[in-house]
């Protein structure tokens, strides 16, 4: 089902739309039928040429021309960029029309991320709004879970546009800024057999991936990334399918959420390679905004002033141990946004997916940017195939979080030095 969708410039930058009404792709030409319809030549034209395009305004100024050719009456109809898509799909096998979705909903995007703050007037017409909505729902009907495929990739051997897609978009652990060390860096990250990267497609557009995870395949459940970069041998089996990054790759799928599609699927696919073997899945993840949280409260709030400015320094650390994991186990289970959802946008995304949280790790990662972020502390979170679904719903509908025993404990300060390998 589509959704036509009302926004403005605002909502358009931060991706928050106001569903206004539901139909199928065939209702954008129910109205008005005896319009204008649109030569599929000049549609392939537009796609075709678009990306030859070499500025953000010009790139705007030729959508909103693009579109002004579809209006019919007060109205319109865009029945027809629909057929070119499903035709370029499935008959063509082409991934240009459906990538060239992607970069013009992404443009646009930038556009207003550019242009918002400079300006109090409206960035973007009724009508750009309308096709920005529309090429939202075009996406998600286009891009269906049943066609959508999990591939683990080789780094030996794999496609330069595939590879330039996963490494130049990689949020949690990024690539190098120098292209030409980013294959040997895909490389180490899958070193063995216990680290792999699975990448989701859709079926007919093997050039086009939409989101990576990466995994480590574990002895139990660790707490510090040094475990899953460090080349550790074990003479015992991995037992556990550790998920430490989960990206999209396209800022175009801004929106779309395809990661519990990924995680169903990667855990299928663990299932099935790794039979029995694997019994925990579960996720090693920054605590992004947790410093930033102190950062609002520090302006009325001593203690968390003093804590800002603690240096990176492991002895200074430990001194202040007890008072920071209280603080982000407080920020984590008690601070809430609208709608009752966990404030921290990565605890957000995997119980809102239907995780619980499992445990969290005392320097867990002591690197800059994880120390900027969260004074190096991390968190499990914990995937459990059979509750998932009830997880996802208690959260959805109202916010309750699913917690496991060692987390809970933490909770009432019983194992606040719990200790994570």
């Amino acid at each position: 089902m589509l959704r036509i969708l009302t926004t403005n410039h605002k909502s358009l930058h931060k991706g928050i739309c106001t569903s206004t009404k539901l139909f199928n792709f065939k209702n954008y030409s129910s109205s008005n039928k005896g319009g204008n319809h649109m030569d599929q030549n000049y549609i392939s034209e537009f796609f075709h040429n678009y990306n030859n395009i070499k500025t953000i305004e010009n790139k705007k100024s030729s959508i909103e021309s693009f579109v002004q050719k579809f209006k019919v009456g007060e109205g319109l109809n865009f029945s027809n960029i629909k057929k070119f898509i499903d035709d370029n799909i499935n008959i063509l096998g082409s991934l240009d029309a459906i990538e060239t979705v992607l970069d013009i909903r992404s443009d646009l995007g930038d556009y207003a991320s550019k242009q918002h703050s400079s300006t109090t007037t409206p960035l973007f017409s009724q009508e750009l709004l309308t096709f920005e909505s529309f090429l939202y729902d075009l996406i998600r009907d286009e891009l269906k879970v049943d066609d959508l495929v999990c591939k683990p990739i080789d780094p030996n051997h794999i496609n330069q546009h595939v590879l330039e897609q996963i490494t130049s978009n990689e949020a949690v652990h990024p690539y190098s800024l120098d292209k030409t060390k980013r294959v040997q860096e895909i490389q180490q990250r899958m070193n063995g057999n216990d680290r792999l990267c699975l990448v989701l497609f859709h079926k007919d557009i093997p050039n086009l991936p939409l989101m990576s995870l990466y995994i480590a395949l574990t002895v139990g459940i660790p707490g510090k990334m040094s475990t899953i970069t460090n080349e550790i041998s074990s003479t015992q089996s991995p037992n556990s399918a550790i998920f430490y990054s989960i990206s999209s790759l396209h800022r175009g799928l801004k929106n779309v959420n395809f990661g519990h599609i990924l995680i169903k699927k990667a855990m299928k696919y663990l299932q099935s390679t790794y039979s029995s073997k694997i019994i925990n899945y579960c996720t090693l993840s920054p605590i992004p905004n947790f410093k930033n949280h102190l950062k609002r409260k520090s302006a009325s709030d001593d203690t968390s002033k003093n804590l800002l400015a603690i240096p990176n320094d492991e002895e200074i650390l430990e001194a202040n141990k007890n008072q920071l994991l209280r603080l982000c186990l407080d920020y984590l289970y008690n601070e809430k946004k609208k709608g009752n959802k966990s404030i921290d946008p990565v605890s957000n995304f995997h119980l809102k997916n239907g995780a619980s949280i499992y445990r969290l790790n005392w320097k867990g990662d002591l690197s800059p940017h994880r120390f900027d972020e969260s004074f190096g502390i991390m968190i499990n979170y914990y995937y459990n195939p059979d509750k998932i679904s009830t997880n996802s719903s208690m959260y959805k509908s109202n916010g309750f979080i699913c917690t496991e025993e060692l987390f809970e404990n933490q909770l009432k300060n019983k194992e606040l030095n719990v200790v994570s390998k």
